[in-house]
């Protein structure tokens, strides 16, 4: 089966050979029961033109297992395909949606915690029975704070969540909101960011007394020049 053999011979030969095994199989089940009938050995009617030949082929192709051919999105697309089932392409800013443009104006990492955030945002506002819109962003976010705030979460969450929503209000801007600037300012100055792994007061307090006790070794007494 040569590389410039057409699509229609070979499906051609295909069937010819499939035929030639099956006629074995029968003859070989015959001759241990005494012969074959003569109706066994009856061919089937074989496709005799090019168009024939060619439209079996097609069928084959078509009854081909998918995952074969089709390539599984990954990464960014996968993220993004897998959140665009509410509106087809072309149409989630109509919906009320973000676009899969505008999405992509973040990293897929950053998007991922930006969901995250705005889930507990949501279930903030279903609890509190509230409505989220354009309008009524910057009251829902700086309320929303207050509730991160009482909760004892640092300024990295609260920053983080006013960001999501914000991310997922289509035509909502931080530089339009100063309730929400302000908010953000009280909070940074009731929770001050602190470094990741931060040291107990006993470890520091011990390091500086040991610091203040430290004496230089004394240096050996200079030898007869």
């Amino acid at each position: 089966e040569g590389s410039n053999v057409s699509l229609p011979a070979r499906a051609h030969l295909s069937m010819l050979r499939s035929l030639l095994a099956q006629r074995l199989r029968e003859a070989a089940k015959g001759s241990s029961s005494g012969g074959p009938s003569q109706s066994s050995w009856t061919t089937p009617s074989l496709p005799t033109t090019a168009s024939q030949t060619a439209e079996i082929s097609q069928k084959r192709r078509r009854s081909a297992p998918v995952g074969r051919s089709a390539a599984k999105p990954r990464g960014r697309i996968a993220l993004l395909s897998s959140r665009k089932t509410a509106a087809p392409a072309g149409q989630h800013a109509i919906s009320g949606g973000l676009s899969v443009a505008e999405e992509r104006t973040v990293s897929v990492p950053v998007l991922r915690q930006y969901e995250l955030f705005k889930r507990r945002f949501d279930a903030w506002l279903s609890d509190s029975a509230r409505v989220h819109t354009l309008a009524s962003a910057e009251v829902n976010i700086v309320d929303y704070l207050d509730v991160l705030l009482l909760r004892n979460a640092n300024y990295g969450e609260l920053e983080k969540s006013t960001a999501a929503v914000i991310f997922f209000t289509p035509g909502a801007a931080r530089r339009h909101m100063p309730r929400v600037k302000g908010a953000l300012n009280g909070c940074l100055k009731a929770k001050p960011p602190r470094s990741r792994l931060p040291l107990p007061d006993e470890v520091v307090f011990g390091l500086a007394g040991a610091t203040a006790s430290f004496q230089p070794p004394t240096p050996p007494p200079a030898g007869p020049t």
